[in-house]
Formats: structure tokens, sequence, C-alpha cells
């Protein structure tokens, strides 16, 4: 993980100047995933930037900054690892580059748990399903980079399971997935909650149930 600390070197009449340009130039990394968060001090003495990039690819962003073309603003690049985190932190973090590819999507988001038990069964029924569900599923849907985060979209399979009934098995599957991504239990509860009023006490009291053991198993 990268940490880029700005420190502004001349007047701010000055670096307003840049500021669209510098504010465009970020925008297209926030659009390749890359950039978790940025901003100002409250100071405006300089600003940050936390990223997934590599050390290389900080240094190689820092070439092409406004800021620094024009010599606007000091960049300190320091790189480093996080050994301890909160879950929310851990959210936070983990929305990055999942791979394009569905089988790699589908083994980073249900790899060693109910998702891989599941496609394992049905690949002795039919290896076509299971293709169709990487391909198809994982590869064309999953993946696609919109402003939806893994996390929303894992809850929005729930929520879209539990309505359909008889989905214990996926339910299973994405629950696990959410909560590898770090979505608190809490977060996944209140989702069920929210669509009531539209799929009625019986189904999410039944899902309900269905989080009772998952939960108890991430646990163990």
């Amino acid at each position: 993980m990268i940490l880029i600390d700005l420190k502004y070197t001349k007047e701010l009449a000055l670096i307003d100047q840049y500021r669209d340009a510098h504010m465009d130039y970020v925008s297209s990394f926030y659009k390749k995933n890359v950039i978790l968060a940025s901003g100002p001090y409250n100071n405006r003495s300089g600003g940050f930037i936390i990223s997934l990039m590599s050390y290389d690819q900080a240094v190689e962003y820092m070439h092409g900054d406004p800021f620094y073309i024009n010599n606007l603003a000091d960049f300190d690049i320091k790189d480093f690892t996080p050994t301890n985190s909160s879950s929310a932190f851990k959210l936070f973090a983990n929305e990055k580059n999942f791979s394009s590819n569905g089988v790699e999507l589908f083994n980073q988001l249900h790899g060693s748990h109910a998702g891989e038990k599941l496609i394992d069964s049905l690949s002795d029924i039919s290896k076509d399903f299971c293709d169709l569900t990487f391909d198809f599923a994982f590869g064309d849907i999953f993946s696609r980079n919109t402003e939806l985060s893994m996390s929303i979209k894992e809850l929005i399979v729930i929520a879209v399971c539990c309505s359909m009934g008889d989905c214990k098995a996926q339910i299973a599957s994405h629950v696990d997935a959410a909560l590898q991504l770090g979505v608190a239990r809490e977060t996944i509860v209140e989702t069920l909650l929210l669509i009531i009023p539209m799929v009625g006490f019986p189904r999410v009291a039944n899902t309900l149930l269905d989080l009772k053991s998952i939960f108890n198993n991430h646990s163990n």
C-alpha cells in the first residue's frame, strides 16, 4: 500500500490554478481502481493519496501529476504494509483490482468456502453449468468495473437470493464472500431487514435462520 504525501511549495493562488488539472489526473487513477482515498489537508498545506499502487507505479504517477510537473509541491512516497486493521479498514482496502477472469474472480470471492463446495458438487453433474457460471456470471457480470463495490454486489445478490427463496446454498456462498470482504454481520442482517416490505417476513426469517449457522461457522 502506498501513501503519497504532498506538501505545497508555492502560494495557494498558484496551486489553485492547477487544481482542476490535478483533480482530473487523480480521477483517471480512481477509474483504474488503484487509488483508495485522496484529498487536501484541512490547513491547505498540501494533500495526500492512499493507493494500491506499487512503489514504481507511484513514482510514475508522481511524474505525471500537474503539481509535480509545474514544481508546485514536494512528493513523499511511503510504501507500507498494514499489520493490523479494523474490519472497516479491511472492507475499505479490499476493494482492489479484482480479476476480470471469471475463474480467478470466483476463486478470489468464493475459494475455500461454501461457494467452492457448491461449484465442486455441480461440476460432477454439469461441467457446462460451471463454465457458464465462471464465464458469464463472474467473467461478464461480477467483474464489470462500475461504481458498485464488490461488497455491495455481494449484498445485492444476498438480498435477491432471499427474495427468490429456496436459495440456501447460494446465500451461504455469497454471505461467506461478503464476510471475507470485511462486511460486518450487522450490515448483512440490516440488508435483509430492509427488504421485508417487498419480500415478506417468512422468507427473511428463513434466511436469518440460515445466517445463524453461517455466522457460527465463521466463529469456529
